[in-house]
């Protein structure tokens, strides 16, 4: 049984190194193992599983989420955002990248979806920053690793997922990510000031600080969308609303926002609601037909099989640790995210007791791993997402661009290893 497992995994990821749809890869592998490990009978089992993935109100959190953004994006919110920072911030080096910074960081928390972020700013922010006479490395650079905070911070599809798999509460992951994904752009922003000479600034950069009345319109216009980030994290760090129920009551809150944005109609929602449905149901689709798949892979002993050759690698906890996270950042820039998520994180949970790190830490760790692999070359879906956004950036410009801020990422994980109440104390409040 053992053997036809591994044979199954990797049957998996040379189908996804294919390019075979995520869904489609587990679906037809699963099929097999059926068959080979259990019999006909087992099919059983296979229709069972799907209903009870499919039924989880864990799940749910995942469209609802996702609808959230679509309306926000809809309402015309990066527009306002845009020049509503830009009024905000001051005279600094690297004025503009700074500001796309923090938008993207804003819109990380309003989507949970990176590639959403990079298609949108690419589209609207990208070329305004390109005809300016700005760094195309820095610019596309600025945008990836702004969008790529999306599965960090709050609301994340990826930590569901991940919560979902790992069978951790998926309140205290999302919570997590909150200061770290702070204390990321911190350094982002560090990194674009230095790197941006003088020179770049154009002169609008250069203008003199706007008067009160126009600061105050400026903040009028973030007030609902600070005020929607602050009710969902509020509602979830208090314990009020479970995820949930956190994400329902974001949806009414962003129907809310469009209605003073004055753009709310029929129209919007039924985009917004038919696109939400239609990247929720491909997410859904993938953990009904993987979810099998982990099982067959508990059951087989796979899982202790690997376990015991990884721990058999070291006694030091920390090699453990660093070849654990090597594992997923090499696989990441090959297969999907979600897909590795699906496959690993069964795994791991058999590690937790040889590991320096508490779960939850271990946990966000994994996720922030998975989170640089949509935007590592060769095939990080986020680097797609851009390009498909603006055509003027070619690929090797693109993949020149974002190794600077994996570079941040990678030390932002050790930073995590040495000071873990960076992603444990919010959590702690709850």
């Amino acid at each position: 049984m053992a053997d036809a497992i591994l044979m199954g995994v990797a049957a998996v990821i040379a189908l996804l190194a294919l390019g075979f749809p995520v869904f489609l890869a587990f679906l037809v592998v699963n099929l097999v193992l059926v068959v080979v490990v259990l019999g006909p009978m087992g099919y059983g089992m296979f229709v069972n599983s799907m209903v009870n993935t499919a039924s989880s109100q864990a799940l749910s959190t995942i469209p609802l989420f996702i609808l959230m953004g679509e309306l926000i994006f809809r309402a015309g919110a990066v527009e306002k955002l845009f020049s509503s920072i830009q009024l905000l911030i001051g005279q600094v080096r690297g004025r503009q990248h700074v500001i796309t910074m923090v938008l993207s960081t804003i819109l990380s928390a309003l989507s949970g979806a990176s590639m959403a972020v990079a298609a949108m700013l690419g589209r609207t922010v990208l070329p305004t920053l390109l005809a300016g006479g700005h760094s195309v490395r820095l610019s596309a650079g600025t945008i990836l690793a702004g969008a790529s905070l999306a599965p960090i911070v709050p609301p994340s599809v990826l930590v569901i997922i991940l919560g979902t798999l790992a069978e951790e509460s998926i309140a205290k992951l999302l919570i997590a990510g909150v200061l770290p994904g702070l204390v990321l752009a911190a350094l982002f922003i560090g990194y674009i000031v230095w790197k941006s000479p003088p020179e770049t600034e154009s002169s609008t950069d250069a203008s003199q600080s706007p008067v009160p009345t126009t600061m105050a319109a400026a903040l009028v216009d973030l007030l609902p969308l600070t005020l929607l980030i602050l009710f969902v994290l509020g509602a979830i760090l208090s314990g009020i609303a479970t995820p949930t129920e956190a994400a329902a009551t974001g949806v009414f809150g962003a129907l809310v926002v469009c209605r003073l944005y004055g753009v709310l109609n029929w129209k919007l929602i039924e985009d917004a609601t038919i696109e939400s449905a239609k990247l929720g149901s491909m997410i859904l689709l993938i953990m009904i037909t993987s979810k099998l798949f982990s099982q067959l892979l508990a059951m087989s002993g796979v899982a202790g099989m690997i376990a015991g050759a990884v721990t058999g690698l070291s006694e030091q906890p920390y090699v453990i640790l660093f070849v654990l996270m090597a594992i997923p950042f090499v696989l990441c820039m090959l297969i999907d995210q979600i897909a590795l998520l699906l496959i690993i994180v069964p795994i791991y949970k058999q590690l937790l007791d040889f590991l320096p790190v508490e779960p939850l830490v271990f946990w966000f760790l994994l996720l922030v791993n998975i989170t640089i692999g949509g935007i590592t070359p060769p095939f990080g879906y986020t680097l797609f997402a851009l390009r498909g956004a603006n055509q003027s950036v070619s690929m090797p410009q693109i993949y020149q661009a974002v190794w600077p801020f994996i570079g941040i990422y990678l030390l932002f994980m050790v930073l995590v290893v040495l000071w873990p109440g960076l992603v444990t104390f919010l959590p702690s409040w709850m």
